[in-house]
């Protein structure tokens, strides 16, 4: 099935029937994916590494050490690169939701690459366990942008909303002090305004008193004075005590 096809399209891309610009160039490339697909160890590190493993299975077999230590340089990277990504969020759950990505398409890079674990047919079948990882790959980053997204969208900044209660209450606070203040003020200011009315009613009870006593000792004086003038006058007969003998008297 193979050569059929690849004879098929020898046939339609050779330089002497392709009248295409890159038709050497298109038959070269059907030529080296005949000789990769069929030979068994290339076609096996083609599906595992691609191109590049197809390059290095011509050379020998690869080293399943090459292929680790190709794993460790990707995710160390990719796991600086996510901390970087997601450092400066205010919360760490982007961090948290990347990292747990990037481990989840590590075991499945694990199984596919490592184990050599065979999809099903129907699952992708123009699709190499290559093409898959190279497609997570390329799909991380906008992953690691959704997680930013969504936890930024859900994320509740606890510390700024206490903060923003504690200003109201402050400035609620500030403001009943400034009320409670006028309202003390204005208390004062009618305490004093009392203190002086009731000083002002005293000062002319006690005037009005000493204006009384003082008509009073004047009317005294005047009939002093006029009982003075009638005696000198002796309109008034003073009264004479009359001796014992003149009561006796009177009395038989």
């Amino acid at each position: 099935l193979l050569k059929k096809a690849y004879k098929q399209l020898s046939l339609q891309l050779h330089p002497d029937k392709n009248k295409s610009p890159n038709a050497s160039e298109e038959f070269r490339t059907i030529k080296q994916a005949f000789e990769v697909l069929n030979n068994p160890d290339t076609r096996r590190a083609y599906g595992l590494l691609g191109d590049t493993g197809a390059k290095i299975a011509t050379k020998g077999l690869i080293d399943t050490k090459y292929i680790v230590l190709q794993m460790i340089v990707y995710y160390g990277s990719t796991m600086i690169f996510t901390f970087l990504m997601t450092f400066s969020e205010p919360t760490g759950d982007a961090l948290i939701t990347s990292i747990f990505g990037l481990f989840a398409m590590m075991f499945i890079e694990s199984l596919l690459i490592l184990e050599e674990w065979n999809l099903p047919s129907w699952f992708m079948p123009y699709y190499t366990s290559h093409n898959i990882v190279t497609f997570l790959h390329r799909l991380f980053p906008a992953y690691i942008n959704c997680s930013r997204v969504l936890t930024g969208a859900f994320y509740v900044d606890h510390r700024a909303t206490i903060t923003q209660l504690l200003e109201g209450i402050s400035n609620n606070n500030n403001t009943n002090a400034a009320v409670i203040q006028d309202l003390s003020f204005k208390l004062t200011h009618s305490l004093k305004n009392s203190n002086k009315i009731s000083l002002n009613i005293h000062d002319n009870h006690i005037n009005s008193s000493g204006l009384m006593a003082l008509a009073l000792q004047k009317n005294e004086s005047k009939n002093q004075l006029a009982i003075s003038n009638k005696l000198e006058n002796k309109e008034i007969q003073p009264v004479v005590p009359r001796s014992k003998y003149e009561w006796i008297r009177n009395l038989g």
